[in-house]
Protein backbone atom coordinates (compact mmCIF):
# COMPACT_ATOMS: atom_id res chain seq x y z
CA UNK A 1 0.00 0.00 0.00
CA UNK A 2 1.24 3.77 -0.81
CA UNK A 3 0.07 7.00 0.24
CA UNK A 4 -1.74 9.68 -1.96
CA UNK A 5 -2.67 13.08 -1.48
CA UNK A 6 -5.47 13.74 -3.07
CA UNK A 7 -7.68 16.63 -3.81
CA UNK A 8 -11.85 17.04 -4.11
CA UNK A 9 -13.83 19.71 -5.03
CA UNK A 10 -17.13 20.74 -3.87
CA UNK A 11 -19.91 23.21 -5.05
CA UNK A 12 -21.62 24.69 -1.68
CA UNK A 13 -25.02 26.12 -2.40
CA UNK A 14 -27.44 27.87 -0.06
CA UNK A 15 -31.08 28.16 -0.96
CA UNK A 16 -32.67 30.87 -1.59
CA UNK A 17 -29.74 33.13 -0.59
CA UNK A 18 -27.62 36.09 -2.20
CA UNK A 19 -24.94 34.22 -1.60
CA UNK A 20 -22.81 33.72 -4.54
CA UNK A 21 -21.81 29.86 -5.12
CA UNK A 22 -18.91 28.48 -2.86
CA UNK A 23 -16.16 26.43 -3.74
CA UNK A 24 -14.10 23.67 -1.53
CA UNK A 25 -11.06 22.67 -2.11
CA UNK A 26 -10.30 19.33 0.57
CA UNK A 27 -6.66 17.76 0.53
CA UNK A 28 -6.90 14.20 2.06
CA UNK A 29 -4.80 11.34 2.06
CA UNK A 30 -5.82 8.14 0.62
CA UNK A 31 -4.33 4.62 1.00
CA UNK A 32 -4.14 2.38 -2.12
CA UNK A 33 -2.19 0.04 -4.20
CA UNK A 34 -2.23 2.07 -7.21
CA UNK A 35 -2.31 5.89 -8.74
CA UNK A 36 -5.97 4.41 -10.42
CA UNK A 37 -7.09 2.98 -6.76
CA UNK A 38 -6.48 6.28 -5.22
CA UNK A 39 -8.70 8.23 -7.82
CA UNK A 40 -11.45 5.61 -7.73
CA UNK A 41 -11.37 5.51 -3.61
CA UNK A 42 -10.77 9.88 -3.29
CA UNK A 43 -14.30 9.39 -5.57
CA UNK A 44 -15.59 7.40 -3.52
CA UNK A 45 -14.95 9.66 -0.31
CA UNK A 46 -16.06 12.52 -2.18
CA UNK A 47 -19.70 10.79 -2.55
CA UNK A 48 -19.81 10.10 0.83
CA UNK A 49 -18.44 13.59 1.73
CA UNK A 50 -21.43 15.22 0.25
CA UNK A 51 -24.04 16.80 2.30
CA UNK A 52 -27.23 18.47 2.76
CA UNK A 53 -28.17 20.58 5.92
CA UNK A 54 -30.08 23.80 7.28
CA UNK A 55 -27.93 26.70 8.16
CA UNK A 56 -28.98 28.65 11.31
CA UNK A 57 -31.33 31.02 8.99
CA UNK A 58 -33.19 27.79 7.94
CA UNK A 59 -32.05 27.49 4.39
CA UNK A 60 -31.11 24.87 3.00
CA UNK A 61 -26.96 24.18 2.28
CA UNK A 62 -25.92 21.68 -0.18
CA UNK A 63 -21.92 20.28 0.17
CA UNK A 64 -21.74 18.47 -3.59
CA UNK A 65 -19.23 17.10 -5.04
CA UNK A 66 -17.63 17.95 -8.34
CA UNK A 67 -14.72 15.58 -9.08
CA UNK A 68 -11.11 14.59 -8.12
CA UNK A 69 -9.01 17.52 -9.44
CA UNK A 70 -4.95 15.91 -8.21
CA UNK A 71 -3.80 12.45 -7.03
CA UNK A 72 0.01 12.70 -5.88
CA UNK A 73 1.79 9.62 -4.34
CA UNK A 74 3.59 10.10 -0.90
CA UNK A 75 6.60 7.49 0.23
CA UNK A 76 6.74 7.57 4.05
CA UNK A 77 3.34 9.25 5.28
CA UNK A 78 0.09 6.76 6.55
CA UNK A 79 -3.55 8.10 7.28
CA UNK A 80 -6.33 7.50 5.70
CA UNK A 81 -8.75 10.14 4.43
CA UNK A 82 -8.00 12.85 6.99
CA UNK A 83 -8.52 16.97 5.30
CA UNK A 84 -5.10 18.25 5.00
CA UNK A 85 -5.96 21.89 3.72
CA UNK A 86 -9.00 23.03 2.72
CA UNK A 87 -9.98 25.88 0.64
CA UNK A 88 -13.34 27.40 0.11
CA UNK A 89 -13.60 30.38 -2.11
CA UNK A 90 -16.79 32.49 -3.92
CA UNK A 91 -17.66 32.13 -7.09
CA UNK A 92 -19.43 34.55 -9.77
CA UNK A 93 -19.51 31.98 -12.95
CA UNK A 94 -20.02 28.90 -10.70
CA UNK A 95 -20.73 26.99 -14.01
CA UNK A 96 -17.55 27.45 -15.39
CA UNK A 97 -15.54 25.98 -12.95
CA UNK A 98 -17.48 23.12 -12.73
CA UNK A 99 -17.61 22.66 -16.15
CA UNK A 100 -13.37 23.36 -16.12
CA UNK A 101 -13.11 20.25 -13.72
CA UNK A 102 -14.96 17.96 -15.13
CA UNK A 103 -13.88 18.52 -18.92
CA UNK A 104 -9.95 18.81 -18.19
CA UNK A 105 -9.92 14.78 -17.92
Amino acid sequence: MNSYIVKLVFNINIEEGLHRSQFDEQTILINASSLEDAFYKAKTQGKILEEKFSNDKDQSVEWKFIDVVDVFELRSYKMESRCILPHTKPMIQAHLLIIFITVRK
